[in-house]
Order: C-alpha cells, then sequence, then structure tokens
C-alpha cells in the first residue's frame, strides 16, 4: 500500500487489484438498487421455486437442454425413468427435447461420413426412432444416406439390405427412398 497513498484507509491493510481498480479487503461495496426491480427479481425467483416444485421436470428439462451430442440427449431421455415417464406424459417435455434433438441434428449432420455413423445416428436410435414418422426428420435423413451411399458406391460397399434398411426407416415419414422406388 506504499504506493497507494490516496486511499483513505489505514496503510496496514490489503488491497486488491480488479478490473475496477484497488480495493481494500474486507470492505463492501454498496449499490442502490430501485424497490420495483428488488421486487421484480423475488416474484421472478418465487416464480421459478413454485414451477420447480409444481412442474419437478421443468429443472430436469433444463439440464437435459445443456447436452451437444445424440448420444447424451437418448441416454438423459430414455435411460432415466423418472424423465422418461415425463417425457411420455408431458407434451411441453416432448416439444422441448424434439427442439433440442433437431438442433444437434443440424449440428452434427456434417459429421456423419459412413454407415456406422447413420445406423448408429438414426437407423438404431430410439429417439430418432421416436420422431420417424417426421417428413422433416425423413428428408433430412434421405439427404444423409444419400451422401453415404454415393461415397460407399464408389468403393463398391453399398448393397440391397442397406437399402432396404433406409427405406424401412424413411416409409413412416413418407419420403420415398429412391433406390427401392423402381
Amino acid at each position: 500500500a506504499k504506493n497507494r497513498t490516496s486511499f483513505p484507509f489505514p496503510k496496514t491493510r490489503k488491497i486488491g487489484i480488479t478490473s475496477e481498480g484497488a480495493r481494500p479487503f474486507g470492505w463492501v461495496k454498496i449499490t442502490f438498487r430501485d424497490k420495483t426491480e428488488i421486487k421484480e427479481r423475488e416474484k421472478l425467483e418465487l416464480k421459478k421455486k413454485k414451477e420447480i416444485v409444481e412442474y419437478p421436470w421443468r429443472q430436469r428439462l433444463n439440464d437435459l437442454l445443456s447436452v451437444s451430442t445424440l448420444f447424451q440427449l437418448k441416454k438423459a431421455v430414455l435411460e432415466d425413468q423418472e424423465f422418461k415417464k415425463w417425457f411420455d406424459d408431458v407434451k411441453e417435455v416432448r416439444q422441448e427435447v424434439r427442439a433440442k434433438f433437431y438442433e444437434i441434428i443440424q449440428k452434427q449432420k456434417s459429421n456423419i461420413k459412413g454407415w456406422g455413423d447413420l445406423r448408429q445416428y438414426f437407423l438404431d436410435n430410439e429417439l430418432a426412432a421416436y420422431w420417424a414418422h417426421e417428413r422433416e426428420l425423413g428428408e433430412i435423413i434421405a439427404q444423409i444416406a444419400q451422401n453415404v451411399e454415393q461415397k460407399l458406391s464408389k468403393k463398391k460397399k453399398w448393397d440391397a439390405d442397406r437399402d432396404k434398411m433406409v427405406a424401412k426407416f424413411l416409409k413412416k415419414s413418407g419420403v420415398p427412398w429412391k433406390n427401392l422406388e423402381s
């Protein structure tokens, strides 16, 4: 504190340097706020607590929406029995999980390079099967399957069994798989 002679406190006190400048340890900074702002914040906190009590799935849903891969999402939704019950019973939970599912698909669809990835992410995924009837998902999967087929056709590793599996999955969504139309 020798260099800080402008502080109005004894020189023996310890100070800390912050982005706001030098502050003495042990001092409290008081900030004045409007009563309405404080009351609004208290109401919001009370509302959140009330929602967690009334809707226990809401907190779990918020935690769930922080996952970043389909495997984490699938594990969180389908392997947790309590959450799976909420997923089956509460429409809002299904909508939130569906939105997260599509968000993850959009981010990860460029990472799907081969047949194994396609099967793992979609064809054998229980969570993907839940929305298999949706045309939007069918179109995404058809596009990805077409890209994988083009890569594997060059190596002659794409066969009729793979066509059948893709066609079976896409049939639910009403998206035709071109290879089995003829």
